[in-house]
């Protein structure tokens, strides 16, 4: 079995620290997909993007100049095989 994941996350317009939350969304979708084992890869899928809005959040609460972040995120994870 081969999956890729493809994804793409854009800061939401006109917010604070736009950079920070498409990039934060991204990285907790790969660190997710890439350590997790089991589920449907729709289960997967799902549970990455959860992780990925809470650590979006996460980052907003973390700098006060980031509060209020936000990204907006479009996935999928195709596989052959």
């Amino acid at each position: 079995d081969v999956a890729v994941l493809l994804a793409v996350a854009d800061g939401a317009g006109g917010l604070p620290a736009g950079a920070l939350a498409s990039e934060t969304a991204i990285r907790a979708v790969e660190a997710a997909l890439r350590g997790g084992a089991g589920d449907t890869p729709a289960v997967r899928l799902q549970d990455a993007i959860e992780r990925a809005n809470r650590a979006v959040l996460a980052a907003g609460e973390a700098d006060p100049g980031a509060r209020g972040l936000a990204s907006t995120l479009v996935a999928a994870v195709v596989r052959h095989g």
